[in-house]
């Protein structure tokens, strides 16, 4: 998650705001990973300095949920079949399930992380949890 200070990396809470800043310091939870062996992929996209709760604020634009919404469709279809006097025609239903392929909000702020953790694109991911902001975008992106 782009908000966490990470020495001399980019760190903007994705914000314009904050373009081009590299903290001198290294804030409490990198320096606990990184004391217990994790490596760090990149900084993940969020709500512009955490503040939202669908992920749709950030300078670098929305993320996208890996989810795609689907719906079962119940459809008519006519059939058709070779009777006495030739062929009839009669009606039939069946239930189809149809992708729409409509992009989903991941929720937010921490939308980002749980994406990418989603999508299989890392492990692991940090995040925080002001306002449901870890528990909004896990349940979005069926993490938990």
């Amino acid at each position: 998650k782009d908000l966490f200070g990470t020495e001399g990396v980019h760190t903007q809470a994705c914000s314009h705001v904050l373009d081009g800043f590299k903290p001198r310091y290294e804030s409490t939870i990198t320096a606990n990973l990184w004391a217990d062996g994790a490596v760090m992929l990149g900084k993940l996209n969020m709500d512009e300095f955490a503040m939202g709760s669908s992920n749709e604020t950030s300078y670098y634009g929305p993320v996208i949920n890996p989810w795609r919404r689907s719906r079962l469709d119940t459809v008519v279809m006519p059939t058709t079949h070779q009777g006495e006097g030739g062929f009839v025609s009669a009606g039939g239903t069946r239930t189809a399930r149809t992708l729409d392929n409509a992009q989903l909000v991941p929720g937010g702020s921490s939308g980002g992380s749980a994406s990418a953790v989603s999508a299989f694109l890392c492990a692991g991911a940090t995040a925080t949890d002001t306002g449901g902001s870890i528990r909004q975008p896990a349940a979005f992106t069926g993490t938990v």
